[in-house]
């Protein structure tokens, strides 16, 4: 069974589902009708608390809708298929035998997702309702905060040099006068100079942490492996890096960089590991990147670090899988699409 998408359900959260029974005591039905909103509260509360990811929309779906099989499946344009909230491709006519599949649908009319539900929570119309518009507007949500991860690589790219040949040469500058005059000057006015000279270094500092985070210059002037490699360097980390050679678009190269960057920052800091392993292949239209070490494991998936480097990948519809065993180290494979 199938029913349509709910594309403008706002009427139907606050209506009354069918007439009531005229023998069925108005205390009761108000009772039954408190409950249904208290419960549509208690999701788009959730929601608003939560921000969620699909695997946790999913569970917030299988708690307020009492349905522990529920299954959330999220439409992916780059695959033109559903996947499951873990990012594998779902057969949702097999999922959906013997229950309800509810189309869920963006304000454009595209698709989103696809709930599928057993049939007691299918009845219950006015919670159903209520469940596909929290869906749609915590995916819809998602897709923009992709686009603005994603947003306009060559204007980033043309940014940072701005900002690298423009105000960051005129402070480098700056200092070098500075000091000349720090040399000249007397006993009182060296420290005066030093302290400006202390403030035009800190503002240069602060200002080539914005270039890296808009466009990192040694990935475009080194390359992907290069600047990998200049990474774990810096880092004093053994690490065998495997990275053909560039030629994959500059957006993909940029969260390629960063999710392997912030990767190997998390083994110096917190696997205790002797080594790390990067390796970056093509599958067809794919990037595949797998960083693992031999640390102590036991990474939580689910934090503020692992959540950021998820967002980047899922931003270029990708998808993060993370291992991380306690004593078995870690390893984070990222696939991303490069068509």
């Amino acid at each position: 069974m199938t029913m349509a998408a709910v594309s403008h359900p706002t009427d139907e959260l606050f209506a009354i589902e069918g007439m009531a029974d005229l023998t069925v005591p108005v205390g009761f039905f108000v009772s039954i009708t408190q409950q249904r909103l208290v419960r549509m509260a208690g999701m788009f509360a959730e929601l608003d608390d939560a921000a969620p990811t699909p695997k946790l929309l999913r569970q917030l779906l299988r708690v307020y809708l009492r349905d522990p099989d529920l299954n959330l499946l999220i439409w992916s344009q780059s695959d033109t298929a559903y996947l499951t909230v873990n990012g594998h491709k779902a057969d949702d006519t097999t999922l959906a035998a013997g229950k309800t599949a509810v189309e869920v649908s963006g304000r454009d009319g595209g698709r989103l997702a696809k709930l599928i539900v057993d049939q007691s929570s299918a009845r219950d119309h006015t919670l159903l309702a209520a469940a596909t518009v929290m869906s749609r507007l915590a995916l819809e949500n998602a897709l923009l905060s992709r686009r603005l991860l994603t947003a306009d690589y060559p204007a980033r790219q043309q940014l940072a040099a701005d900002l690298h040949d423009g105000v960051q040469n005129k402070l480098c500058g700056l200092l070098i006068a500075l000091s000349t005059a720090t040399q000249a000057a007397n006993e009182a006015t060296r420290a005066s100079l030093d302290q400006v000279s202390q403030r035009v270094d800190g503002a240069l500092r602060e200002l080539r942490a914005l270039v890296h985070s808009v466009y990192p210059p040694e990935l475009s002037k080194l390359g992907l492996l290069d600047a990998v490699r200049e990474t774990a360097r810096r880092l004093d980390l053994l690490a065998d890096i495997e990275i053909p050679p560039d030629g994959l678009p500059p957006d993909v190269s940029k969260t390629l960089y960063f999710v392997i960057c912030e990767a190997l920052t998390n083994v110096h800091r917190h696997a205790h590991a002797t080594s790390a392993m990067v390796a970056v292949t093509c599958d067809g239209d794919m990037i595949k990147a797998v960083i693992s070490d031999d640390g102590v494991g036991g990474a939580d998936p689910g934090g503020a670090g692992l959540a950021g480097l998820r967002d980047r990948v899922q931003a270029r519809d990708g998808v993060l899988h993370i291992d991380s065993r306690p004593g078995c180290g870690t390893q984070l494979t990222a696939r991303i699409p490069c068509a």
